[in-house]
C-alpha cells in the first residue's frame, strides 16, 4: 500500500500544495491586519520607542 502511494507520488502536487497553503495564509494575514483598529495600530506601532511611560 505505501508502496502504491510513493508509486503516483508526483513533485508537482507538492508545488500545488504549498502553493495553496502559501495563498491562503497570505490572505488570512492581510484580512486581519486590514481588520486592525488604527488606534491599535498606532499603540503597537509605538512599542519599540516606548520606555514604558505613558504620554
Amino acid at each position: 500500500m505505501l508502496q502504491d502511494m510513493l508509486l503516483q507520488f508526483d513533485p508537482a502536487r507538492c508545488a500545488e500544495i504549498a502553493l495553496v497553503v502559501f495563498i491562503a495564509a497570505f490572505a488570512m494575514i492581510v484580512w486581519r491586519a486590514a481588520g486592525e483598529r488604527r488606534s491599535t495600530i498606532d499603540e503597537q506601532a509605538s512599542l519599540p520607542l516606548n520606555d514604558g511611560q505613558k504620554e
